[in-house]
């Protein structure tokens, strides 16, 4: 591990990223998961990884490259180096520019042939029935926790700023766990895709795609 260096920046819950040797060419990371994680994300997102390097035509362009596991770093997979930042660096105008070519990554919560989703999403994302049970961590990522997701992301996109941005965390999440169960949502009236939004927020879609459809 002397020959890398950990990125100050990038310790997240699952993993660590160190930046390799800078003389590697194309430029590389490795991405070290926590030893709590190891068990349950670890084979997910190499599995993720290995099937997209076994796909018909190779990889998509979209996906971070994949070289192989670390020798010295424990349970670390060698990834292409995204060296301009991750998206929530940029202003979405920026990040939605024709010339934008953006790479995606992080498969640790990704279902493998149907199975059990570990994707996690932050409080304000997470739909709760009417007594405030996080019915993503009950029943697992199902269609009706995505799309209500989705909603909040495409008032992200369209607005600027998060849904409830005024409730800090910590601060402030007993107050969003409470009108997610209430169902009291931001007023969307004249919001560009409004209507796609709350309709997310109220379960009137039955899939992703019908989202789509109707942005």
């Amino acid at each position: 591990m002397t020959e890398a260096h950990e990125n100050p920046d990038c310790q997240g819950y699952t993993s660590t990223i160190y930046k390799l040797p800078s003389s590697s060419f194309p430029p590389t990371i490795c991405k070290s998961f926590n030893e709590d994680c190891v068990a349950e994300h670890f084979p997910t997102e190499l599995e993720a990884y290995k099937r997209f390097e076994q796909a018909a035509n190779g990889p998509p362009s979209s996906i971070l490259k994949f070289h192989g596991l670390h020798s010295t770093i424990p349970h670390g997979l060698i990834l292409s180096y995204a060296g301009n930042g991750a998206m929530w660096d940029y202003r979405w105008g920026e990040a939605s520019s024709r010339t934008a070519k953006p790479s995606v990554g992080d498969w640790a919560g990704a279902s493998i042939d149907g199975g059990e989703s570990h994707s996690s999403y932050r409080l304000r994302y997470r739909l709760r029935d009417e007594d405030g049970v996080d019915l993503a961590r009950k029943e697992g990522v199902t269609v009706r926790s995505g799309v209500f997701a989705l909603g909040s992301v495409v008032y992200f996109m369209v607005m600027g700023e998060e849904v409830w941005v005024e409730l800090e965390e910590p601060e402030g999440d007993k107050e969003v766990v409470r009108m997610i169960a209430a169902q009291e949502w931001p007023d969307v009236e004249g919001v560009v895709r409004g209507d796609v939004v709350r309709g997310c927020w109220e379960g009137r879609y039955r899939s992703t795609e019908e989202v789509g459809r109707a942005v």
